[in-house]
């Protein structure tokens, strides 16, 4: 019984076999339509032959072996066969052997070396000799430079051909100007951070450029060099003109619109500690003598002027205001605090 039933499957599984569609070339039909290759068959139909390792010049006509393409031989087809096919440029010094003549390379000679190589797209058809006609927009020995013409874009206002009909807007004459071929307008009054006018000034946008308007009254310059405030009676004594008609006299020990008049500074205050002498002089002044004893310091308000000196220091949070008394005010602040946030956390 276990036989026949062996032998029913058998036959069921031969049928089935047979039942690929397209059926399998070089393999066997595997259920569902799908074929088991043979050694040395690939693809979906084992209709693929598989060389390994693959062939070289030529091509893989059954499971490893190679049909190789002409002037070739070799179990891969890696040899040049040029006592057969000949040295294009070059002498044949044994079967698969081709010296080359000087600029030539390849297998059977028939490769120009141009050195440096051709560029943007150039042909080397002869030993450093370079077919540009097939790169549209390039020309010289070796293809490199850029050609701006009417076929590949004719550069504008000036500007420099950078490569095949791209133009370079950085020429004097170009700046105002942008694009490929620099052919569109900027608009320089629209651009971020534009510093070229002044800023009491407008600017005015043109064709390639733009116009600043004048500076306003009481300003001198232009527009593009800047404006700059005009004093008409000059700033003496080295101030400087600050706002129309107005000098800044700070620093130079004068005063008045045009920093002619002294400045009195023992008068004004601020420049000598009131412990020490201030004589004024002509565009200055003097601080005579030192700080009193019990001070330190300078009596120059500018260096410090006369501090007050605790012997024996002052508690944490007061300062020495008088020689040898401390201030109370942060005295009393710092001691009640801890009170304060005693009476808040028992609220």
């Amino acid at each position: 019984m276990k036989t026949i039933i062996i032998l029913c499957l058998l036959f069921g599984l031969s049928a089935y076999a047979q039942n690929c569609n397209p059926p399998c070339a070089h393999g066997t039909c595997l259920p569902g339509n799908g074929c088991g290759c043979d050694a040395g068959w690939a693809g979906k139909l084992c209709d693929v032959p598989n060389c390994s390792p693959a062939c070289i010049h030529g091509k893989c006509t059954s499971p490893n072996v190679c049909t190789c393409s002409d002037g070739y031989d070799g179990t891969l087809c890696e040899n040049y066969n040029c006592k057969k096919f000949g040295c294009v440029r070059g002498t044949c010094e044994s079967a698969s052997n081709c010296v080359c003549e000087t600029g030539w390379t390849n297998s059977s000679c028939n490769i120009a070396v141009c050195n440096p190589g051709c560029e943007n797209g150039g042909n080397c058809f002869a030993p450093d000799q370079c077919d540009c006609s097939v790169t549209n927009g390039w020309s010289g020995d070796y293809c490199q430079n850029p050609i701006c013409n009417s076929t590949t874009g004719i550069c504008q206002h000036g500007s420099t051909c950078v490569g095949a009909g791209v133009c370079s807007c950085d020429t004097p004459t170009a700046q105002g100007w942008t694009g490929r071929l620099c052919e569109s307008d900027v608009n320089e009054c629209l651009k971020k951070n534009f510093t070229a006018c002044d800023k009491l000034t407008k600017c005015t946008n043109t064709k390639g450029s733009y116009l600043c308007s004048a500076c306003p009254s009481g300003y001198k310059g232009d527009g593009k060099t800047g404006c700059i405030p005009s004093c008409p009676y000059g700033c003496s004594n080295g101030g400087i003109c600050s706002s129309p008609g107005t000098c800044n006299c700070t620093g130079t020990g004068f005063t008045g619109t045009q920093c002619f008049i002294d400045l009195d500074e023992c008068t004004v205050g601020g420049y000598c500690d009131p412990l020490s002498t201030c004589i004024n002089t002509v565009g200055s002044f003097q601080c005579i003598g030192s700080c009193p004893s019990n001070y330190t310091g300078s009596p120059y308000m500018s260096k410090g002027g006369c501090k007050a000196v605790c012997p024996e220091g002052c508690p944490e949070g007061s300062q020495c205001i008088k020689p040898g008394v401390c201030s109370l005010a942060n005295q009393i602040l710092f001691s009640i605090i801890p009170i304060i946030i005693t009476i808040m956390f028992i609220l």
